[in-house]
C-alpha cells in the first residue's frame, strides 16, 4: 500500500514538472558597443524564447533601451512562437560613464540572464563578413583610432584588417 502511494506522489509531481518553461537565456549582442552620444540598434540572440519582451532593465545612468517591434508573424496566433532573437534600441547620453554595462530583457515568460553592452567614447564600426585582405578592409571614414570592432562570430578563425587613420 506505501508503495502505491509513493508512485502516486511522484506521479503528479512528475506531471507538474512538465509544465514548467525556462526563463529567456541571452546568448550575446551585435555590436557589441554603442558611443555615447549615440543611438543603436542591436540584435540580442536567445536560447529558450524572448517571446513578449516589453521591458529592458539596463544598470546605471545614461542609457535608456526600448524593445523595437517584430514583424507579425503569420502562425497560429493561439501558439506561443520561439523569438530567437529580438532588436533593441540604446539610447545613450553624451555624458554617460563609459565601461560595460549589463541588461535584462523582461519578457512575459520571466526575465532573461545577464546580457552586456559596452559603452565607448570611441566609433563603433561594424565589419563586413569578406574582410581577410586588406584589399577587402572594412573602411571608415572614422579619423578615431582605436574603434570598437564589432562582428557575428562565423568563422572559427578570423584575421581582420582595418586602415589605420589616413588611410580611410
Amino acid at each position: 500500500m506505501r508503495f502505491i502511494a509513493a508512485m502516486l506522489i511522484s506521479g503528479l509531481c512528475a506531471a507538474g514538472a512538465g509544465a514548467q518553461t525556462s526563463y529567456p537565456m541571452l546568448t550575446h549582442a551585435h555590436p557589441v558597443a554603442v558611443q555615447c552620444g549615440a543611438t543603436a540598434e542591436v540584435q540580442v540572440d536567445c536560447q529558450m524564447s524572448l517571446f513578449g519582451a516589453y521591458q529592458v532593465l539596463v544598470e546605471g545612468a545614461g542609457v535608456t533601451v526600448e524593445v523595437l517591434p517584430a514583424n507579425a508573424s503569420k502562425a497560429d496566433p493561439s501558439a506561443r512562437p520561439q523569438v530567437r532573437s529580438v532588436k533593441l534600441k540604446f539610447t545613450v547620453a553624451p555624458e554617460a560613464p563609459l565601461g560595460v554595462r549589463e541588461f535584462r530583457i523582461a519578457t512575459s515568460l520571466g526575465v532573461s540572464s545577464v546580457g552586456q553592452i559596452l559603452v565607448c567614447d570611441h566609433a563603433v564600426v561594424q565589419e563586413t563578413a569578406n574582410n581577410n585582405t586588406p584589399d577587402q578592409a572594412t573602411h571608415s571614414s572614422c579619423r578615431v583610432w582605436p574603434a570598437a570592432r564589432s562582428k557575428p562570430w562565423k568563422m572559427s578563425t578570423t584575421i581582420s584588417f582595418t586602415p589605420r587613420p589616413g588611410k580611410c
